[in-house]
Formats: structure tokens, sequence, C-alpha cells
């Protein structure tokens, strides 16, 4: 555009030229934006993704496993800390993925065609949902296997059970936290009686064993 074009202006040219050149579009159909308009347009759609997704993805920790595998942390300062941990994590990723789209679509459109297309922005943000389910799905995986204290990896993953009988024993893998905070216990069937995973918290009477040396 030249210096000192407005948004009106180009609209009736669009007009203008569109009549003169033989077709007639109703008003509404013909709307000029701006390049700023537009990526403001896109980022507050992207980040309303990010909220839904997150939100959906702390559903799911809290319908599934959700901290209430067996009891929740004791204090509302560690719960507080749990989950502002899941949703920081969940973030940075979705962030990390919607770059990466949006990045990608721009460079393909420019390979492709010779320059940014109007549908980047579109394709790029339905392209994002599609790759968010990848990093949803680790930040749940990874939250899941953390203590519900101190946030750390749990590890010693013990077998424990008859894997024949997940519909009728015990059959899974329990880890430990290795400040001794408490124990996870993960099915290996969701079919299992025990029906979903378990946390227990330890007392201090374990402490001995998760002692550092």
């Amino acid at each position: 555009m030249k210096p000192g074009a407005t948004q009106q202006k180009v609209e009736a040219d669009l007009a203008d030229r569109t009549e003169n050149a033989g077709y007639v579009f109703p008003a509404s159909m013909l709307a000029v934006t701006s390049g700023a308009a537009e990526m403001h347009r896109y980022l507050v759609s992207f980040a309303l993704f990010i909220l839904l997704a997150v939100g959906c993805a702390a559903l799911i920790v809290y319908a599934r496993s959700g901290l209430a595998i067996g009891r929740p942390p004791s204090g509302l300062r560690d719960r507080f800390r749990w989950w502002s941990f899941f949703v920081a994590k969940s973030t940075l990723l979705l962030l990390v993925t919607g770059l990466l789209a949006w990045t990608t679509v721009r460079w393909l459109s420019i390979y492709l065609v010779g320059t940014i297309h109007p549908m980047t922005n579109v394709i790029a943000i339905w392209l994002f949902l599609v790759l968010s389910v990848a990093p949803l799905s680790w930040a749940i995986y990874d939250q899941q296997r953390r203590c519900r204290v101190c946030l750390q990896r749990l590890g010693t993953p013990i077998q424990i059970g008859a894997p024949g009988y997940v519909l009728l024993d015990w059959s899974g893998t329990e880890m430990v936290c290795p400040q001794g905070h408490g124990v996870l216990y993960l099915p290996d069937s969701q079919a299992n009686w025990l029906e979903r995973d378990r946390w227990d918290n330890l007392d201090d009477s374990w402490a001995d064993l998760f002692r550092e040396q």
C-alpha cells in the first residue's frame, strides 16, 4: 500500500475496481485487513487454543490420575506447586509447538508459492492442533510419574503381581520417590480391579531408608 492508505480507502477502491470489472459483491464480502490486525487475531486465537488445551489436559490429569492417585499432596502449598509445574510445562511445550507450526507453514508457503499465502495463519493453527497432541500426552505422562511432594521423577520401578491375572489380582509397577515421600502404583491394565493408579504417602518411619549418603 502507498503511504497514507487507510483500511476504508482501500476497501472503497477495491469495491470500485470490482464493480468496474463487472463483479458486484455484497459489502459484507469485501474486507481489508492489515497485517498487524491479522497477526493480532492469530495470536489471540493461538492463546485461546493454548488455554483450552492446557485446561483440557488438567482435567484429564485430575479425572484419570488426578492428584487423586491415592491421596493428594497433604498441603495446599504442595498442591499449588504440583499444578503450577504441570501448567507451566504444558504451556511452554505448546508455545514451542505453536512456533514450530507457524514457522513451518510460512516457510512452506514461501517455498511453494514464493510469498506468504493469506491462509498461512489459519493452516498454522490447524497444524498446531494436530501437533499439540504429542506434547500434551508427554506432559501428562511425565507429570503422572512425578512425586506429588517434591516433583522429582519417580525411580526404582518394580514389577509386582502376576501379569496373567490383570483382571483378578495385583499386576503392575511400583515406583518410589528418591526422597522417600511416597510410592506410586501403576496397573498393567486399566481394566484391573484396582481401576486406577494409586499414590501412597510414606510417613517419617521410612526416612532412614532414603537418607542421603
